[in-house]
This record gives structure tokens, C-alpha cells and sequence, in this order.
């Protein structure tokens, strides 16, 4: 016999079995390890989740304890909690998908990110008034069916584990595919896991955005490190990325950015801005996607923007504009890349000249309207080329509808190698 006598003995038993199986179903979602949570920055004993200028019953509780988020059916201070719009929750916790996180993570909340100001914008990933997308997360989601069809979705835990993820690393420990890539254009094959480094964020945006769902979307082909030419996402793929001069991949050797707007567009911590490192530096899918009205404190990723594409604008610039009517005074491009050899004449640094002359600049100076364009000559998408079946022809993201580049030739009739361009090629 207990000291609390059998009948006790048997609910505590009971209760301990209940909670096991309560414990199982909420976080079965993301495992949260006492370690990782602690360590989280919902966790944190300092600095972790705090409800309680919410509710000022919440202050019974320390920062950091799995009660502010996860309601455990006990009665607080005399009150049992009512999870909003009073729908029971599969995880426990006060209210369902992404209007949980938005309680902290809004204008005014306990939260340093106000995240839901970003989803009110035009351009998005789907969720507050996309009901279609409601109820679709799963508990637990590790195969290409998960993603795919009526089961596309985008919820933040897709995208955070809520029980790992830190200010430095917002991706520690969330799920992602990491792909085995072919030969240029090739289809990729991918293997489920976790990320645990932010340069690995297109790992992420690889359960939706790539043929890993049986979709159209051809995302990671064009990332793929064997094409011909591409923005350098895939870090842990290509481990060394070296400018080229003239007849290889890479940025061209000479190539200048916007300094001003890139510790805005590429935040890195601990980075010296300058052209060389910028030539040399790994990019991620939220550099380029993003806020706009983007500053230093303007949360991170791709939640949001009033630009197509959620692409993210730096507060003030005006380079805007993304699309076929993009031209040297606005495309958005020159958030990142500099803008002079587009307006000098003598500026040769992005290794298209004749001599000393910018044929950059000359292209957009003396071919107005439409031949003034950077798509008629570049990709309308800059994630890649492929030039499958023609090796080394489409570098520098060169629109393959339009011209190609040749190698070792200048006198063939055809676009000839970069940096030996003259005007008699232009026909």
C-alpha cells in the first residue's frame, strides 16, 4: 500500500499514462529534446516564450515553460484556458497553425518579430485568409505525398521547429530534402532529413519548390551546380566557388555590387563587405526573397512582400520592378549588383567590353525600348541555366531564346566568348 493509498497510486498511474499519450500526439510534430529546447529561443530560461503581458495569469509560470504555449488541461489560477474560437487543438496548445505563433509574433506582442504584419502583404506564402490551406499540416510529414496535390501547404512549422530554432539559426532541426544532383537539366533525386545550418535554407524551400512533390516546379534543377551558369545557393554541393575570367562559371572576376544595399539584402554576421568576398559568398533563398521596406530589423525569410515573387526590397531603393519591362533605371536586380556598368560608358567591371568600352551600357543607352531590356538578352528566372545539350553555352544566365555564348570562338557567326564581344556581333 502507498502512502497515498492504492486508489491514488492507481490515478497517479493513470494520469502519468495520459499525459505520455498527450505528450506523444503535440510533439510528435517536431521531437522536442530537453537539450535543443533549452538551448531554443523559445526555451530560454532568460529570454524563452512569456505570455504573461498577454494574460497576466501566465506569470505563475517561468519564461520558457511549455505551458504558455501548450494549455496541459489543468485549470489555471481557478480558470480552465478556452483555446480560441473553441475548437480543441491536436497539439494542445491555445489556438491552431499559424494563429498560435501570430499571438507573440504580431505588432505589439511579447515577440521581437512581428511576423504576421509580413503575411498581410500582397505577395505571400499561403495563410491567414487562405482557407484552402487550413487544417492540411500533419503531425508528422517525411514523404513528397505530404507536399503534393490537396496537401500543399505552408505552415511555419514547416519551414521552424518551434523547440529548436534560435535567433542565430531560425532552420536548427526543422525537416528539408537535400538533393543528389545529375548532369545539367537532369532531375534531381532527394533524401529526407533535417537542416541544421542557414545556408542550407534551399533545402527547405526543396519540399515544395522542386520535382521532390511530382510537380512542374523546376526549382532545384536550375540551382544545380553542374549547369552552366547559376546563383550559388547549394553551398554544401559545390564547395568551392571561384570567379572566372573569361571562359568559366562563376561571377566574372570584376564584378561589383551595390555595397550599400548588400548587408541588407545578404545579411551575414561577422562579414566584411567588399566586392572579392561578395564574389565568393554562398547566397540563401532569403536573400533574394524577402520583405520590402527591408532594414536591418525587419524580420528575416519569406514571409512577405508587397513585391511580385515576395521578393525583398531594401527601404528605400528603387530598384523595384521585376519582370520583361526591367531596365537599367529600376530593375530590381541592382539591389545586389551594381548599377554602373549600366550607366558608364567606361565602366567594363562586369566583363562585357569591347576595348574600353561598356557594352553594357551601350546596349542599354542606344537599343531603347524593348531591346533596352535585361531579359532580352538574360533569364526572366535567375535561379539557372541548364544549356543541356549545348556545353558551356549559357553561362551567365544568357536567355537561350536570344543568342548563346561560344567558348573558343569568335568568328563563327555566333555569340562569341565573354569579354571578346565587339558591336559588328550585334546583328
Amino acid at each position: 500500500m502507498s502512502l497515498f493509498g492504492d486508489h491514488t497510486l492507481s490515478r497517479i498511474q493513470f494520469f502519468g499514462i495520459h499525459m505520455l499519450a498527450i505528450f506523444a500526439v503535440f510533439y510528435f510534430s517536431h521531437l522536442a529534446v530537453a537539450g535543443d529546447y533549452r538551448n531554443s529561443s523559445h526555451g530560454s530560461a532568460a529570454s524563452g516564450v512569456d505570455r504573461s503581458n498577454i494574460d497576466t495569469k501566465y506569470s505563475v509560470f517561468s519564461k520558457g515553460n511549455c505551458a504558455h504555449c501548450h494549455e496541459q488541461h489543468a485549470s489555471l489560477a481557478g480558470i480552465e484556458p478556452n483555446p480560441v474560437a473553441g475548437a480543441a487543438s491536436p497539439y494542445a496548445v491555445f489556438a491552431n497553425e499559424e494563429n498560435l505563433c501570430f499571438e507573440c509574433h504580431d505588432l505589439g506582442g511579447p515577440a521581437s518579430t512581428d511576423i504576421k504584419s509580413q503575411y498581410q502583404k500582397t505577395n505571400k506564402h499561403p495563410k491567414l485568409s487562405d482557407l484552402a490551406t487550413e487544417g492540411i499540416h500533419r503531425p508528422w510529414e517525411n514523404t513528397s505525398a505530404d507536399f503534393t496535390g490537396t496537401y500543399r501547404h505552408a505552415e511555419c512549422t514547416d519551414c521552424h521547429n518551434p523547440h529548436a530554432a534560435t535567433a542565430a539559426n531560425p532552420l536548427f532541426k526543422v525537416t528539408g530534402v537535400t538533393p543528389s544532383n545529375g548532369g545539367a537539366g537532369s532531375l534531381p533525386s532527394f533524401t529526407f532529413g533535417e537542416v541544421t545550418d542557414r545556408d542550407q535554407l534551399y533545402k527547405v524551400c526543396f519540399k515544395c519548390h522542386s520535382n521532390w512533390t511530382a510537380t512542374t516546379r523546376l526549382t532545384a534543377v536550375q540551382f544545380n551546380p553542374a549547369n552552366d551558369s547559376f546563383h550559388w545557393v547549394e553551398k554544401d554541393k559545390l564547395t568551392t566557388y571561384t570567379p572566372n575570367s573569361g571562359s568559366g562559371k562563376g561571377i566574372y572576376y570584376t564584378a561589383k555590387f551595390n555595397l550599400a544595399s548588400a548587408p541588407t539584402m545578404m545579411p551575414r554576421t561577422s562579414f566584411s563587405y567588399t566586392d572579392a568576398n561578395l564574389r565568393v559568398l554562398a547566397l540563401r533563398c532569403s536573400d533574394c526573397h524577402g520583405a520590402d521596406s527591408a532594414t536591418a530589423l525587419t524580420p528575416k525569410g519569406p514571409h512577405g512582400s508587397s513585391v511580385a515573387k515576395i521578393l525583398k526590397v531594401p527601404v528605400g531603393s528603387t530598384y523595384t520592378v521585376w519582370g520583361p519591362t526591367a531596365d537599367r533605371n529600376n530593375a530590381w536586380c541592382f539591389n545586389c549588383h551594381d548599377r554602373t556598368p549600366f550607366i558608364s560608358s567606361s565602366d567594363t567591371s562586369s566583363g562585357m567590353k569591347n576595348s574600353s568600352k561598356a557594352l553594357h551600357e551601350l546596349h542599354a543607352r542606344k537599343a531603347a525600348g524593348a531591346g533596352g531590356r535585361c531579359v532580352d538578352c538574360h533569364l526572366l528566372s535567375p535561379h539557372g541555366q541548364s544549356g543541356v545539350g549545348t556545353a558551356n553555352q549559357r553561362q551567365h544566365l544568357l536567355n537561350p531564346a536570344i543568342f548563346r555564348e561560344e567558348v573558343d570562338n569568335t568568328t563563327s557567326g555566333q555569340w562569341p566568348q565573354h569579354q571578346t564581344w565587339v558591336i559588328p556581333n550585334c546583328t
